[in-house]
């Protein structure tokens, strides 16, 4: 299922590049990164309705059906303007010559690391510790929490759009990939350290603002596209997205390993690991140097040219 979901971002890619050029292929991925960030939000409540209207089996087999139905779509009413994008580069060239080409340029392996910075405060806070933490931080009920966590994709949806546009009348992507790795870092500090006994209001916009600026990850993607020829932006994007997707596991695993090392010795009645504040604080330390680091990483991404550079 994972593999089947990496297709359709990374020929997106194809797809924007074709039919809009350069020019529109940040905002192409805000726009789509929102749409799945809305897709994930509102999810829920349809699937626990159908759960009520019919058995998990049949609720997957309706999602399978809607699938089809949307693939039938894709397949007949969307095209691509090969004939804008010469493609005859990567039969002569073969695959093997085109990843050793990315992997020799220095401007994908930044932009990605940087994407991966961006992206860990939505892999560790928002998909997995966020809502045990805010849990205990905050003394919640667990639905409580996930509504409080989840501001995080209601920031996100709202940034993926609206920060390629800003980026392109207001500042340059360098400089917009700065600030928001600067406001991720603050927020964070504050979320994870400063936020107990603080209003819930104050809590809420410190997540608005982490899941916001985390939308500047799309400028990195296009960042990274740019730097290749368009004949293998595809390819590029693939890149970013594995250095994202397998960067952001890994960290999760050793926050995790963190938390059981900085372990109190509390269980609870069935003999599982209970983790107090301590015990997050030290784990999203990791998170906390991971952002920084990327934040260094990030000062060395070279100023946006006009023109794409070709390979």
């Amino acid at each position: 299922m994972g593999a089947g979901s990496a297709c359709a971002f990374l020929c997106l890619t194809k797809v924007a590049l074709s039919w809009f050029g350069v020019k529109w292929q940040a905002r192409i991925f805000g726009f789509t990164m929102t749409a799945g960030t809305i897709g994930a939000l509102n999810g829920g409540a349809p699937i626990a309705y159908l759960l009520e209207l019919t058995s998990w089996k049949g609720v997957f087999v309706f999602l399978s059906m809607l699938g089809l139905f949307i693939w039938t779509i894709n397949y007949f009413f969307l095209s691509e303007k090969t004939a804008d994008i010469n493609t005859d580069s990567i039969s002569t060239r073969g695959m093997t010559d085109i990843i050793r080409t990315i992997f020799k340029k220095r401007n994908c392996w930044i932009n990605a690391f940087v994407a991966l910075g961006i992206y860990a405060c939505v892999s560790v806070i928002a998909d997995l510790w966020g809502v045990a933490f805010c849990m205990q931080a905050f003394k919640l009920s667990r639905p409580e929490a996930a509504q409080l966590t989840s501001l995080i994709y209601v920031g996100l949806c709202v940034g993926s759009i609206l920060i390629p546009f800003l980026s392109d009348s207001l500042l340059e992507r360098k400089k917009f990939i700065l600030l928001g790795l600067s406001v991720i870092t603050i927020s964070l500090t504050l979320f994870i350290y400063g936020s107990q006994g603080s209003s819930l209001w104050i809590v809420s916009a410190l997540l608005f603002l982490t899941g916001f600026f985390a939308g500047t990850e799309m400028l990195c993607f296009t960042n990274a596209c740019e730097s290749v020829s368009p004949t293998i932006a595809g390819t590029v994007t693939g890149f970013v997205n594995c250095i994202v997707m397998l960067g952001g596991s890994i960290l999760q695993n050793i926050v995790g390993l963190v938390m059981d090392y900085s372990w109190q010795g509390h269980l609870n009645e069935q003999g599982e690991r209970l983790y107090g504040q301590y015990e997050y604080q030290s784990g999203f330390a990791v998170l906390i140097a991971c952002v920084l680091g990327c934040l260094v990483i990030a000062t060395l991404i070279p100023i946006r040219k006009t023109k794409v550079l070709n390979v």
